[in-house]
């Protein structure tokens, strides 16, 4: 009996099987020309769960900064289950002001495309903290659509 019980606990102490995290990417980042408005943006990212497990995302928030400099801010409610070895688009419009604009602008002006970082905070239904996903590149610029 001893014998199963300190078999037992030493189970408790093998190091388990590392957990896949989600992963993220920056699809692509492009302006919405509002005539007369303020413009806005549209931030297009990739979900993976390369987990075994499903993912629920009750939630997301993305920070994004170009050459160090925080630009773009967003957010989105509910998004569907993701199945394991799944990926999930979401495509997220930000406001930004004249200010912010024109900083891109100029980043974007001399045509090498700036690096970014891109934070995007996960919530998952019945976990207190959120995941921080990171990734970082060069920025996938979409050109203006027009009108």
């Amino acid at each position: 009996m001893l014998l199963i019980g300190s078999a037992l606990q030493s189970c408790a102490l093998w190091p388990s099987a590392p957990v896949a995290e989600p992963q993220v990417q920056l699809v692509k980042i492009g302006i919405d020309d509002r005539q007369g408005r303020s413009p806005r943006y549209r931030i297009t990212v990739r979900i993976l769960n390369p987990g075994n497990r499903e993912l629920a995302i009750a939630g997301l928030s993305c920070h994004l900064k170009i050459d160090s400099l925080p630009s773009v801010e967003s957010f989105t409610g509910p998004l569907r289950t993701l199945p394991p070895g799944a990926a999930l688009r979401v495509e997220m419009e930000a406001r930004t002001n004249a200010i912010d604009q024109l900083k891109l602008t100029g980043m974007l002006a001399d045509g090498v495309p700036p690096g970014y970082v891109l934070k995007v905070h996960l919530r998952r239904e019945w976990a207190v903290m959120p995941l921080v996903l990171i990734h970082a590149g060069t920025l996938p610029w979409e050109a203006d659509r027009g009108s």
